[in-house]
C-alpha cells in the first residue's frame, strides 16, 4: 500500500531563486526534521528546538534557546517587506526553501516580547496523487469541469501537498489557466498543459474575497483558494464555482459531515438555508485526511474520508441532515466513497497501523470497535 510519507516524498526541484541559506543551526534543525517525519518544529525562548512526531512533541539535544538567540537566527531569513509586515501585524506567515532537502513554511509570532516559530515541511517538489495514498476518486477531482472541491484536514495532516498533487494533475491533464491565491505561497507549478498564475495575499493580491470581482476577471479555469474561513471567502469560493470554474480549497474540519456544517455555520441563521441550497448545487466533492503513525514507526499514512455529491449527499445538504452524510458515505463505495473509520480499519488489516492508533484517531470508537471485529 502506497501512502503518504510526508516531506521526504520526491519530485521535480521547483524552478526558483533558492531562498538565502538558512543559518547553520536552523539548517540542522530542520534537517532532523525531515529525518524524523515531523509534521512540525517549535522554536521557543526557554526551550530546545522541539519537534512533533506522531502527535509526541520530542526535545532536540539542544540547549535551551533565547529570545535573542531566535531573533539572530530568524529575523535575516526575512525581506526587507516581510520584516515591515512581522513589525506590524506581530505575526507572518512565510516560505523558505534549502535545496536539496525541501521547502517550509514558517509561523513567526511574537510571545513574552521574544520571536517564536513554527516550522512545517513540504516536499521539495509536487508529489504525484499516486504517491500520496489517496483514493482514486480523489483524482477524478482534477478533471471536473465545474462545482467546489473541498481538501480538509486538521493542521499537519498533509492537507496543502494533497491540495497542490490535485492541481499538478490537472496541469497535466487538462488546457487552460490555472490561478491560485494562497499565503503564502507553499508549492511553485510550472506551466504544463495549463497556464498557471499564483497570487501571494499581502504581495500580489489583498485576498481572495477582497479582490473576488477582479479574479473573475483573470479567465481561470481553475482557482485554488487556501483556507475557507468565514462567510465573505465561503460565499466568493462557492460564487465562482456556480460560474462554470472548478474551485479547489482547503478547510480544517476533520471529517465531511463537519465541513458541510462548518461552511454553513459560517453564516448568520437568516442566511444558512440559501447557502444550503447553493452549497448542494456547487459542491462537486470533498476529501478529509489525517496522518497517522505506522506500525513499524517508519512514517506517516494518511487515513481518508471521501465524499462526492451524489443525488443522495446533495438532497442531504439540501434538506440540514448532515447527520447523516456519514451513512451515506459508509455504503457509498460503489462510488468511489468511504468514511474515516472505515479507511482506518482497512489500514488496521492490512497490517499498516496498529489497533492501538486506529482506535485513538477513529470518529466513532464503538462502531469502529464492532467493525473491526467482523472477520
Amino acid at each position: 500500500m502506497n501512502r503518504y510519507v510526508g516531506a521526504a516524498a520526491s519530485g521535480f526541484v521547483p524552478d526558483q531563486p533558492p531562498s538565502p541559506r538558512a543559518p547553520d543551526p536552523v539548517y540542522r534543525w530542520l534537517a532532523a526534521m525531515v529525518e524524523r517525519h515531523a509534521s512540525a518544529l517549535h522554536l521557543l525562548a526557554g526551550a530546545p528546538p522541539t519537534l512533533r512526531v506522531a502527535d509526541r512533541m520530542e526535545a532536540l539535544a539542544e540547549p535551551p534557546l533565547t529570545g535573542e538567540r531566535l531573533g539572530e537566527l530568524l529575523v535575516p531569513l526575512l525581506t526587507s517587506q516581510q520584516r515591515d509586515r512581522f513589525e506590524e501585524s506581530r505575526q507572518l506567515d512565510f516560505c523558505h526553501t534549502v535545496p536539496g532537502l525541501a521547502r517550509f513554511r514558517l509561523s513567526l509570532f511574537r510571545q513574552r516580547r521574544t520571536v517564536g516559530a513554527v516550522v512545517r515541511a513540504f516536499p521539495p517538489g509536487i508529489p504525484p496523487l499516486g504517491e500520496l495514498g489517496l483514493p482514486a476518486s480523489v483524482a477524478s477531482f482534477a478533471t471536473a469541469r465545474r462545482g467546489l472541491v473541498l481538501v480538509a484536514g486538521p493542521s499537519g495532516s498533509g492537507v496543502s501537498t494533497t491540495q497542490a498533487a490535485i492541481l499538478g494533475l490537472a496541469n497535466r491533464l487538462r488546457a487552460g489557466h490555472i490561478l491560485t491565491i494562497e499565503d503564502p505561497i507553499e508549492y511553485r507549478h510550472r506551466h504544463g498543459s495549463c497556464l498557471v498564475s499564483q497570487q501571494e495575499v499581502g504581495t500580489d493580491t489583498a485576498g481572495f474575497a477582497a479582490d473576488f470581482p477582479g479574479v473573475l476577471r483573470h479567465d481561470a479555469d481553475v482557482l485554488a483558494v487556501g483556507e475557507l474561513a468565514g462567510p465573505a471567502t465561503i460565499a466568493a469560493a462557492v460564487s465562482a464555482a456556480e460560474d462554470n470554474r472548478l474551485v479547489i480549497a482547503t478547510m480544517r474540519t476533520p471529517t465531511a459531515a463537519q465541513t458541510v456544517e462548518r461552511l454553513v455555520d459560517a453564516f448568520l441563521p437568516h442566511r444558512q438555508a440559501q447557502i444550503r441550497r447553493r452549497l448542494a448545487a456547487a459542491l462537486h466533492g470533498a476529501v478529509c485526511q489525517r496522518l497517522v503513525q505506522r506500525a513499524d514507526r517508519s512514517g506517516p499514512v494518511v487515513a481518508t474520508e471521501v465524499l462526492l455529491a451524489t443525488p443522495s449527499v446533495r438532497t442531504l445538504i439540501l434538506e440540514a441532515k448532515s447527520e447523516h452524510l456519514t451513512s451515506a458515505l459508509a455504503i457509498g463505495g460503489a462510488e468511489g466513497m468511504h468514511t474515516v473509520d472505515q479507511d482506518l480499519i482497512a489500514l488496521y488489516r492490512d497490517g499498516v497501523i496498529t489497533f492501538e492508533v486506529a482506535l485513538a484517531a477513529c470518529q466513532h470508537s464503538a462502531e469502529f470497535q464492532r467493525l473491526a471485529a467482523v472477520g
